[in-house]
């Protein structure tokens, strides 16, 4: 394992955004994050699908949001 593991592993807070997370699997082609406290204690693990999951359903209701203001419906 420690032939193909990644050795610096890249960490992100609770707070951060999607974007900041997409960003930064993208440019350290990374597909998981580990999601840490203050601390550095492990909250949680975070997947590129998660991210991507989240970014859809932000942008279906963004959509939404358009399609009734453009129609004068009320939401």
């Amino acid at each position: 394992v420690q032939e193909v593991m990644t050795r610096k592993v890249h960490c992100v807070l609770p707070q951060q955004t999607s974007e900041e997370c997409m960003s930064l699997m993208t440019s350290h082609r990374i597909r998981h994050l580990p999601v840490v406290d203050a601390h550095y204690q492990l909250l949680g693990l975070i997947s590129i699908g998660d991210i991507v999951k989240e970014i859809i359903s932000a942008q279906q209701f963004t959509i939404q949001q358009l399609e009734h203001y453009i129609s004068g419906e009320r939401a």
